[in-house]
């Protein structure tokens, strides 16, 4: 069997490399197809998805899928991004306000109408806008380019991730598929894809989900018929279950500077998204851990590990007030992707070894969950809108596994408990979120089966025939002025303010330059106006450098001309007279 596996970028590999690998060893062709070509990525990644191709080069290869452009490109882009922005003016998504300004932020000024509407109108509006750009969407065609990419890999399967985001033209592969009786599977890439991304707006034939939660998030979010869900299990977690320790307690700590005598706390950053400035909800935490009635707490060495995806907010974590609050260490330093060995072997120690962990809201958790190590968080003005306002968190709360406080007293009592008690049990989480059909029944092999079954799926096709589109898309042919003429006039916007900024930037170089050249000849009195403040005394002369003997400096490049001494020169004057 041949597989088109669709990712927006080399990102996914990771989370999909468990079932990359088990495809390849069934005997299956597997294509890769990155609309986002590698280069974009970090380095670590490109090396990562050079070792896989390379280990499976007999059954893999990953491609560049080309450009899809389109005469409907724009519109449909500004559609789907109108009907997700609508999805977080209704419930359960009214407080996902941060999720909502992002899709606000794709569209063009002319659809952000729904601010202007009243409130308590606002849901109801909302809703009838998505329900006519969901008609729009089913009248749109399919990108030439992705039936083109279709013809050229000739798969008997397509596989589409992550299909969710903000306006995501990713649409268009299924909506090719349906149209060209290819099977067509949407694979959920974590477990925040479904409550804050965007929708699922055309319908794929199958639906992989981690768990029982997911799938009723597929149902009811997304209207996702519950016979094309399948549940798998968490696959990208398979290898945590299994893994050992590289190195002791005594070793780890001794490579960090840490006391091994003391407990370990470790601090998970968030993503961007989450929290943008994190350091300043460390330091507080950090400054009532140290003030703590407790020991344990007030002596414990504390592992911050940055996000992996959060290098623009990377150099946070150089602030110098950490190194004021005991034995603290940012581990590792540039917050590595675990993708190859040794960076796999920091991580997974450095969850093994801690006593807890502590953080926002991040996926790091569920595989603390792995290991057996509770997490905790706090409820804090600034960080809680990554929290409560994010309808995923609900998933770190069931059963127990995340401890929530609601101030910094009643999470320093959480952490006395955890470490001088006996540590809590994780089990039932991982058991319901990532394992659903057991502990010991990983879930790549179950992902994997259900692909295989999808070879002799039958396809049904569009529901709205071709030639409707046609008569029909000419209604939206004024969305495609409005978003030819604001997205040029925000391009050129954009492109005015860089060239403002680096106007700016070289003008205040040179004026600071020509300032100071000034400055040092009115120091010098090379001008009436140092002249006169050197006069009142108001301006004190350069010191001028001595002055070296031209006897002291000897040109490196030319030989000096011999010294002729007395004798010589009265013999001289002696020839010529």
């Amino acid at each position: 069997m041949k597989i088109l596996f669709v990712m927006r970028n080399a990102h996914y590999l990771r989370n999909y490399e468990s079932v990359l690998n088990g495809l390849c060893r069934r005997h299956h062709r597997v294509v890769v197809g990155l609309e986002f070509d590698t280069e974009t990525v970090p380095a670590e990644l490109r090396r990562f998805a050079t070792k896989l191709a390379r280990r499976n080069q007999s059954y893999m290869e990953i491609v560049s899928l080309p450009e899809r452009r389109s005469f409907w490109s724009g519109t449909a882009r500004q559609l789907r991004a109108l009907r997700d922005y609508c999805r977080y003016l209704q419930p359960p998504h009214q407080e996902s306000r941060r999720c909502a300004e992002r899709a606000k932020s794709v569209l063009i000024w002319p659809l952000r109408f729904m601010t202007l509407i009243p409130r308590r109108l606002r849901g109801t509006t909302a809703r009838l806008v998505g329900k006519l750009t969901a008609w729009a969407e089913q009248v749109l065609p399919a990108s030439r380019g992705a039936k083109e990419a279709l013809r050229l890999h000739d798969p008997d399967v397509v596989l589409v991730t992550p299909l969710i985001d903000i306006g995501s033209d990713q649409v268009d592969y299924v909506k090719a598929c349906q149209a060209m009786r290819i099977p067509c599977g949407h694979c959920v890439a974590s477990w925040d894809n479904l409550t804050n991304k965007g929708l699922i707006k055309a319908l794929p034939d199958r639906v992989f989900v981690w768990n029982g939660a997911q799938e009723r998030e597929a149902v009811e979010l997304h209207g996702i018929p519950p016979e094309r869900v399948r549940v798998t299990g968490a696959q990208i977690f398979d290898q945590w279950f299994d893994y050992k320790p590289r190195r002791s307690r005594e070793v780890f700590c001794q490579q960090l500077g840490l006391d091994p005598a003391r407990p370990i706390l470790l601090y998970t950053a968030s993503s961007v998204f989450i929290c943008r400035r994190e350091i300043d909800f460390v330091l507080r935490w950090l400054a009532a851990l140290r003030a703590s009635a407790d020991g344990q707490l007030r002596d414990a060495n504390v592992i911050i590990r940055p996000h992996p995806k959060a290098a623009k907010t990377i150099d946070q974590w150089n602030d110098q007030r950490l190194g004021e609050l005991g034995p603290v260490v940012v581990f590792p330093r540039r917050g590595h992707m675990p993708v190859s060995a040794r960076t796999r072997d920091d991580y997974f120690d450095s969850l093994f070894h801690c006593a807890a962990v502590v953080g926002i809201n991040t996926s790091a958790m569920l595989e603390a969950g792995i290991l057996g190590r509770r997490c905790f968080t706090i409820l804090l003005d600034g960080v809680r809108e990554g929290q409560q306002g994010m309808v995923h968190f609900q998933h770190l709360t069931r059963d127990g596994f995340l401890g929530v406080a609601n101030s910094l007293e009643e999470h320093l009592r959480q952490l006395s408990q955890e470490i001088e008690g006996d540590p809590s049990s994780t089990a039932d989480f991982v058991r319901t979120f990532l394992r659903p059909y057991g502990l010991d029944q990983a879930g790549t092999p179950i992902f994997i089966a259900q692909i295989e079954d999808m070879e002799e799926l039958a396809v049904e096709g569009r529901t709205v025939p071709a030639w409707l589109g046609w008569m029909l898309c000419p209604l939206l042919l004024p969305i495609m002025l409005l978003n030819a003429l604001f997205d040029d006039l925000g391009r050129r916007g954009r492109q005015a303010v860089r060239l403002a900024r680096r106007v700016a930037s070289k003008s205040h170089k040179h004026g600071v330059r020509a300032v100071r050249r000034i400055w040092r000849l009115m120091r010098q009195g090379r001008s009436a106006l140092g002249y006169v403040l050197r006069s009142i005394g108001l301006l004190s002369p350069v010191a001028q450098a001595p002055q070296q003997s031209s006897l002291q400096v000897e040109s490196p490049s030319v030989d000096p001309a011999p010294v002729e001494t007395t004798s010589v020169a009265e013999a001289k004057r002696r020839q010529v007279a």
